[in-house]
């Protein structure tokens, strides 16, 4: 059932748009309440029990490995990693799993075998909090994301015309003038 079905937008938070039901997140006593937003990685990890905290930190530690260039900062109020203006990889705890993003197409058939034991959900890959952090497997998702983004940048790169052969796209102006 879509999330829009099953709550009544009208009684969300003045300050939220009562047409977005992407930010309404918690239903409590029939009263909506936005997440709360953190300001940095280190308060997004300690938002968590401590035995989510050693995870995430253990993961936060091993992207900075495989991505020492990259700079860390909140996007979508998740921790994300960026090379150049762009973010490569995010992470994100939940209460029994947390997640890496974006799992592409690309990088899901090159690491098919091994993300078998895994939850695949969209562009979404769950790890247990109950099992041990695949240290390995995490920083080579992460080198292959970073070459992955990097290489679309370039190819996706759109040749724009000279200002003088765009026009409009109106077609020619009429003149009405007597």
């Amino acid at each position: 059932m879509p999330l829009r079905a099953a709550i009544d937008l009208r009684k969300c938070p003045p300050s939220i748009s009562p047409r977005s039901s992407f930010h309404c997140y918690l239903w409590k006593g029939g009263k909506m309440k936005p997440k709360k937003t953190v300001t940095s990685v280190e308060e997004y990890i300690a938002s968590f029990p401590a035995e989510t905290q050693s995870v995430l930190e253990r993961l936060r530690g091993t992207i900075k490995k495989a991505l020492p260039n990259a700079e860390e900062a909140l996007s979508y109020n998740m921790p994300a990693y960026r090379l150049g203006d762009r973010p490569v990889v995010w992470f994100a705890g939940w209460k029994t799993s947390y997640s890496i993003y974006p799992l592409t197409g690309r990088l899901f058939e090159a690491f098919k075998d091994e993300l078998e034991p895994y939850k695949v959900n969209k562009s979404t890959l769950r790890f247990p909090l109950s099992q041990p952090v695949p240290v390995r497997l995490i920083g080579r998702i992460a080198k292959f994301r970073a070459k992955e983004d990097s290489g679309a940048r370039h190819s996706y790169k759109r040749a724009r015309r000279p200002s003088s052969q765009r026009g409009d796209r109106r077609g020619p102006s009429k003149s009405y003038g007597g």
